[in-house]
């Protein structure tokens, strides 16, 4: 009979057991976490699997640290400073639309594509040949130039390009595109982040969903130094959203109202002619779920699969409340100021110290820079509305004189780029005294 042999009989409870205990699993997780149960042996699987791989690719991460950590300069002197003096009124206000409360945000993990890659200076060197970006033209104007060029490069289709989807070479998916390649969304979304990319303009890969469950469409986002925020840019369907003239954020749209009427004051903007094989639809659904990667540099960092720093680990979501817990590793982040940090902005750090010079009792005000660009070059600075003064240095040293002063700051990048205005404003009254005791800042 069946159940004489001992080992079969164990075997037997064994498969058994394991069955009730995966059924009694996936009734869990579809109850807590509404799992579609065909997907959580995909999911579970994938989420233990990269709590382990984070172990073995350990170096994968540290080296990511070290990139990371190039995008930050900021005044070497730490042991100088000292808070201002009751004399000088600090008056810190907004020069732009971004909030300077501590805006350079310490921990953004997102590692940026190196603008001296050999696939980005060519590709650099082909959008130049093809199209000019009028320097007479607002930033936003030129980056809807780029894109409309985009849009007009391929038809939508399913072709896989060669090299595959997150590691094709650009000009090698453009001569495929003149050969009569069709590319889907991911595609051309990946194209865009190379192309900004290869312009001077920091941009990032966006993954969108209804379910939070199935990738169902990918944008890119690119950052606006006009704008002084992250802005969708879709050169699948040829559009971007705009609000009152500025364009919006993936993060945005996420979390509006998820009712079609709730998006009265959005604009869908046109950058180029639809595509003959694309279906128009509503794409706004698809805003339930967000995820960006973190990170561009597929190019020139060649990851293993499964390393933490190129997967679910190195990956943040938001999305919209009707959705729920969604089952992943990935880190949620509803806050915008995080998930939109601000790029290319400096925070000004106000302190003064003693002179060097020996017998001297004169105090000297300085202000330190504290900057996050990838592609930083020098920082640009006006006092009192005169001639902006280029350094790549991040301390200035300013005149101790009575009255009301403006100190306005930003950085240059690499591609030529300004980018948001930040502005101290201070008063330093008429009966400064000679010496006065630096105090320490808290």
């Amino acid at each position: 009979m069946l159940f004489n042999d001992r080992k079969r009989r164990i075997l037997f409870s064994f498969f058994v057991g394991m069955l009730l205990f995966f059924l009694f699993s996936s009734l869990l997780l579809n109850a807590v976490y509404d799992v579609p149960f065909k997907q959580i042996p995909i999911i579970a699987p994938r989420i233990v699997a990269s709590e382990l791989l984070q172990y073995i690719y350990s170096e994968d991460s540290r080296h990511a640290e070290k990139i990371v950590a190039k995008y930050f300069t900021t005044s070497v002197e730490k042991e100088r400073i000292y808070s201002v003096i009751s004399w000088i009124d600090l008056e810190k206000r907004v020069a732009s639309k971004i909030n300077y409360d501590d805006v350079v945000v310490k921990s953004i993990p997102f590692v940026y594509e190196s603008l001296s890659n050999p696939s980005i200076i060519k590709l650099k060197n082909y959008i130049s040949s093809q199209i000019v970006l009028d320097s007479f033209l607002d930033e936003y104007s030129q980056m809807l130039m780029l894109f409309e060029w985009i849009g007009r490069q391929w038809d939508h289709g399913t072709d896989i390009p060669s090299g595959g989807y997150s590691h094709f070479d650009p000009l090698e998916l453009l001569r495929s595109a003149r050969e009569g390649g069709r590319f889907w969304c991911e595609v051309s979304a990946r194209f865009t982040v190379y192309a900004a990319t290869a312009m001077g303009w920091p941009s990032r890969l966006v993954s969108l969903s209804r379910s939070g469950y199935k990738w169902e469409h990918a944008v890119a986002e690119v950052w606006s130094n006009q704008f002084g925020k992250w802005f969708v840019v879709d050169t699948d369907f040829n559009l971007c959203y705009e609000k009152k003239g500025v364009p919006l954020s993936a993060f945005e749209l996420c979390h509006c109202n998820d009712k079609r009427d709730g998006f009265p004051e959005i604009e869908i903007r046109e950058i180029a002619p639809k595509k003959p094989s694309i279906k128009m639809i509503d794409l706004l659904p698809y805003y339930s779920y967000c995820h960006i990667d973190l990170r561009n540099d597929w190019l020139s960092r060649d990851l293993a699969k499964g390393s933490p720093v190129g997967g679910d680990r190195s990956t943040w979501w938001t999305a919209r409340e009707h959705l729920g817990k969604i089952l992943t590793i990935m880190k949620r982040i509803d806050e915008q100021r995080v998930f939109d940090w601000p790029v290319n902005v400096v925070d000004i750090l106000p302190y003064c110290h003693m002179s060097q010079i020996p017998e001297s009792t004169d105090q000297q005000y300085y202000v330190g820079f504290e900057a996050y660009s990838p592609y930083f070059y020098n920082f640009e600075w006006r006092l009192d509305w005169g001639e902006w003064i280029t350094g790549k240095k991040a301390e200035i040293q300013l005149p101790l004189t009575p009255g009301r002063h403006s100190l306005m700051v930003r950085i240059r990048t690499i591609g030529g780029y300004t980018g948001p205005i930040n502005e101290l404003r201070y008063r330093i009254s008429d009966n400064s005294p000679a010496i006065i005791k630096p105090i320490p800042m808290f």
